[in-house]
């Protein structure tokens, strides 16, 4: 292997090229400074750690860095970090051995399981003879448990809901994807390239228009395949490359050219999912190298390619959604999403997975279950005004968008047992059980009308693939059979082809675990040190609560808004950003937050309800009553949109609580458009500490 330098190497300049296992690093040097011995250069540079780099074990008790030199120890103490997750400082002390070329960290308390850690040595270090690191290093390694079983094939692993793996020779299929010149290898060497990729890898699709360029759905399948086949060194190009063709808003144009100018800009929803996820699952397998940008595409994906009102997923970040609000059924995606909720502390992730189930019971025909390429949010067939008229099939139909949603849509109910899956693809797989010829054989076209007639060119692997792996969901175990077996003598010609039989028997295989929660446990946000403004004092100390009114008034618009039963979870969501609190309903029947960590704004700690129906210049009364156990602290109280511009629909109300109970009230009238998904939020951050609610009442004024 080989990587072109871009640029030209500079005369009286040394260079160095360090080569890891996912990247080839060349380093300019100036001269000096050196040290010179015997006509040899000397850099300081690490010579080994322990743990390596991107290592997986616990437990961890210290940390061994040896130097290839001598080093200076005031320095290197000066500029030595030792971080947990993204940006919480770890106590350590420092012991040198070997004349300062040995240097062990000891953690002042051991080091958490299932946890994300980074050192880094500033540039700023220097050797005994005074010669400067040229770059920061960086060790990051995790102490989740020995990843070994996590690698291809998944033999350990089972699907926790649905048929388990239905195939009679594991060993055969293992083989069939993964061996040398297997279907993975034959993938890459068909379609991912070094030219015209800026140093880096590209996916190149033959087919599309302009041919050989690279599409963004394309990286994004090359993503997931690595990060499910082990190759570390294929996600770190792909990403790389995509991130070269970030568009304004941090997402990836949808076509590069193959001369390496962008073709179709905007970005493609579908293909930045499966990015973000293979992200995540890539944090999960070999630490979290990519943590951070994972966590950013994902803030980008929601602020720029879901609908604010409605949280529908949109197609690109440059569709019109006021005017066309149209659905591709491929974005729909549920189980990643849910994913994104846990990873990013997000809970409006899970809302948007709820709408794609809407979308889908709305699209899907009532005999076939099939549902169509695009809809409207009602589930209309089609509606895409810029959709082209000599388009290979009608978008009424049930084509290769369609049947992307129906296996992704599969994966929601083997990793969570969503039971909207389930019901949804007993319908449909009896329909696609019956698609067969003659002599019995399956045979799934890649085209149907949504009423259940061919409209397709011929049965392929992309059709039958999903198909297959619905079937595992419905528990059709002769459907899925057949469609493994097809999928074992199919000859794939298109780029679609071959990733989606890679995919199909993945999954069908039990080779698609959940990285996410398979690998490890959620990272949670790191907490900063606690900011406290008041002194607390016990609760046993305040006055009887204040008598409470008894019940609700019916057309009260929060619902579960007076505690009076149920689990105060099931209709109120808390969220924390560099925070912790917990929240419960006690015996009083009232919401009760208590308050760990507060973070240093109030919106560090949110209570949330969404679905509050917003009418524009309606007259609405709000009213609630709140205590603490604390000395005077402040709440805000608002009524807005859950992502960006973050409009208010109520106005930001600032309401200082106190220990005994108090009584609030107040009047507003929006000047927003209508909104049937805002959403409600009390912001608790800055002070710790409990704080009571009950009574939530918001009143439509007559």
């Amino acid at each position: 292997m080989y990587k072109k330098l871009g640029g030209h190497l500079m005369k009286n300049k040394k260079i160095l090229i360090f080569l890891t296992a996912t990247n080839i690093m060349f380093l300019t040097l100036s001269c000096p400074p050196a040290k010179i011995s015997d006509g040899i250069i000397i850099i300081p540079l690490i010579e080994s750690t322990s743990p390596e780099i991107g290592e997986s074990k616990y437990p961890i008790n210290k940390i061994d860095i040896v130097f290839k030199e001598p080093m200076d120890i005031i320095s290197v103490e000066k500029n030595v970090q030792f971080i947990l997750g993204i940006d919480q400082e770890v106590i350590f002390t420092f012991n040198w051995e070997q004349n300062n070329k040995a240097l062990t960290l000891f953690p002042g308390e051991p080091l958490e399981h299932n946890k994300n850690y980074r050192i880094l040595i500033d540039r700023a270090a220097k050797t005994k003879d005074g010669v400067s690191f040229e770059k920061d290093f960086l060790l990051y390694f995790n102490t989740y448990k020995d990843i070994s079983d996590y690698e291809f094939p998944y033999t350990e692993y089972k699907y926790p809901y649905g048929i388990k793996s239905i195939s009679n020779d594991h060993h055969f299929y293992n083989d069939f994807l993964g061996a040398p010149c297997g279907e993975y290898d034959l993938w890459k060497e068909k379609y991912v390239i070094k030219d015209s990729a800026s140093g880096y890898l590209r996916v190149k699709i033959p087919e599309e228009d302009p041919p050989n360029c690279t599409c963004s759905y394309g990286i994004g399948f090359g993503m997931l395949l690595a990060v499910y086949m082990d190759d570390p060194e294929l996600i770190n190009g792909l990403w790389n490359y995509a991130k070269k063709y970030f568009n304004g808003n941090g997402l990836m144009h949808n076509v590069i050219g193959s001369d390496g100018n962008v073709t179709v800009s905007g970005s493609n929803t579908y293909a930045d999912i499966d990015m973000a996820a293979a992200l995540i699952f890539s944090v999960k397998k070999w630490g979290g190298l990519y943590e951070s940008d994972a966590l950013d595409y994902i803030n980008n994906i929601l602020h720029h390619e879901i609908d604010a009102v409605t949280l529908t997923p949109k197609a690109s970040d440059e569709w019109l959604f006021k005017e066309y609000p149209v659905v591709v059924t491929s974005v729909l995606k549920p189980a990643y999403m849910k994913i994104f909720a846990d990873f990013t502390g997000n809970d409006i992730w899970r809302y948007i997975a709820d709408k794609c189930y809407d979308i889908l019971q709305a699209a899907a025909n009532d005999v076939t279950g099939l549902f169509p390429d695009w809809c409207g949010i009602d589930g209309t067939p089609g509606g895409n005004p810029h959709y082209p008229s000599d388009y290979n099939f009608d978008q009424e139909n049930f084509n290769y968008e369609a049947s992307a949603s129906l296996y992704n849509i599969s994966l929601d109910y083997f990793w969570f047992g969503e039971p909207r899956a389930q019901a949804y693809y007993e319908k449909i797989t009896n329909f696609f059980d019956i698609q067969r010829d003659p002599q019995g054989n399956l045979k799934i076209w890649n085209g149907y009308t949504l009423d259940g007639n061919e409209a397709g060119w011929y049965a392929d692997c992309w059709s039958t693939g999903s198909a297959g792996v619905a079937a595992m969901a419905a528990n059709n175990l002769e459907l899925a059979e057949d469609a493994l077996e097809f999928l074992k003598y199919f000859k794939p010609i298109y780029f679609y082809e071959d990733t989606s039989l890679i995919l199909s028997i993945l999954t069908i295989t039990d080779n698609y675990p959940n990285l996410y929660s398979y690998c490890s446990y959620p990272i949670p946000t790191p907490a900063p040190t606690p900011v406290v403004e008041c002194t607390l004092r016990p609760i046993s100390t305040c006055p009887p609560p204040t008598p409470v009114p008894p019940a609700c008034p019916v057309e009260n618009l929060v619902t579960g808004g007076c505690f009076d039963s149920g689990d105060v979870k099931d209709d109120w969501t808390l969220t924390t950003f560099e925070a912790d609190s917990s929240f419960s309903t006690v015996y009083d029947k009232c919401m009760n937050i208590e308050i760990i960590i507060p973070g240093d704004e109030y919106w560090n700690v949110q209570v949330i309800q969404w679905g509050i129906h917003m009418e524009k210049d309606a007259s609405y009364t709000l009213s609630f009553d709140a205590k603490s156990n604390s000395c005077t602290r402040r709440i805000t109280i608002n009524i807005g949109e859950g992502v960006p511009p973050y409009g208010s629909y109520s106005g930001e109300y600032h309401v200082d609580i106190e220990c005994n109970w108090q009584h609030f009230e107040f009047a507003f009238s929006p000047d927003l458009p209508d909104n049937p998904n805002a959403r409600f939020e009390i912001n608790l951050g800055k002070h710790e500490g409990d704080v009571y609610i009950d009574n939530i009442v918001l009143l439509q004024n007559n």
